[in-house]
């Protein structure tokens, strides 16, 4: 392997490491920077005696000091230790495996739409630049990006759910009918059920990669090679989607590695507005819950994605500009 490249990649996850670090470390302070504890709801409930609730505080070691219950959730962590959920009563990572499957499929699906929207509709525009096309899908770009996310999917769950009735109000499968399905069934079954939060998520971002998209493609265009190949008579279709394109994409396919943190965010409005099983709604659901195991645990997770795709976006955009691969 290349030794830039080893180096890269070292010096990157090193710092993700930190980036990582960091958040645990601040999910903690703020999480207990708050009065009370999540056994603070249970002192009113009338069966339970004060000297059970010391006992339960006592074994979850929230009567400990907060450096003592921040060192010990440290050395927790690095041993993947992410303790145990203080609601539903089971490690925090069968928790996570139930949701996580199910937020890296709805964010693939979301991500198919951004860069399969955006990079479609910001070619469009590029094509006919100062044009009439190109002010019409401008303006639609800057609504999409403008309008909440959760504005978005309720306007989408009551056209096409409630109204029309094309699509379910909400859940990832049909609790009834999926068990007795096919293989193809129950694919087809949370396929349907997918894709009005992927069209959410995803359009919600398309917006602002379409306007990156058409940017960078109006850069491209302006440069000496393309004026060149123009003047030698290439086709305009050829000298925008063979030249210009792929030197246009680079910066795009960085943005892919920056979405991650958009849709990651997205998620828990998304997850909550159609009723999806993944990593958001179980967060917020935590949150209102006030389970510092799992909020923390999902707070990681999602440092985690977010350096892991900006590592890969960097990777690839190194491979798509062989320029970059000197950048240490």
């Amino acid at each position: 392997m290349d030794s830039d490249l080893v180096r890269f990649v070292s010096r990157r996850l090193l710092e993700g490491t930190l980036v990582v670090l960091g958040v645990a470390t601040l999910v903690f302070v703020l999480l207990h920077a708050a009065p009370g504890d999540p056994l603070t709801v249970l002192s009113e409930a009338p069966q339970i005696s004060p000297a059970a609730l010391e006992r339960m505080r006592h074994s979850f070691g929230l009567d400990r000091p907060l450096p003592e219950q921040y060192v010990r959730y440290l050395g927790r962590l690095v041993h993947g230790d992410l303790g145990t959920s203080l609601t539903q009563h089971r490690p925090v990572t069968a928790a996570l495996a139930d949701a996580i499957p199910n937020t890296i499929l709805l964010a693939l699906a979301a991500l198919l739409v951004d860069f399969g929207v955006g990079i479609s509709v910001g070619i469009a525009q590029a094509q006919r630049a100062g044009g009439k096309r190109d002010h019409v899908l401008g303006v639609v770009t800057v609504v999409l990006y403008s309008t909440p996310v959760f504005a978005l999917g309720l306007l989408l769950l009551g056209v096409f759910a409630e109204t029309l009735g094309w699509f379910p109000l909400g859940g990832s499968v049909d609790p009834v009918r999926h068990g007795a399905l096919s293989l193809a069934g129950r694919a087809l079954d949370q396929l349907h059920h997918l894709v009005l939060p992927a069209l959410t998520l995803g359009l919600a971002a398309a917006g602002y990669t379409a306007r990156h998209q058409r940017s960078a493609l109006l850069e491209v265009m302006g440069r000496d090679f393309l004026r060149a190949a123009r003047a030698r008579g290439l086709p305009e279709r050829r000298l925008l989607f063979v030249h210009a394109l792929r030197n246009a994409l680079s910066p795009t396919i960085t943005l892919a590695g920056l979405a991650f943190p958009v849709l990651l965010s997205g998620a828990v409005l998304v997850e909550t507005v159609f009723g999806w099983p993944g990593m958001g709604r179980l967060a917020a659901d935590a949150i209102g819950r006030r389970d510092y195991p799992i909020v923390t645990a999902a707070a990681i997770l999602a440092a985690v994605m977010v350096v892991v795709g900006n590592l890969l976006a960097d990777l690839a955009a190194r491979i798509a500009d062989p320029r970059l691969r000197s950048i240490h």
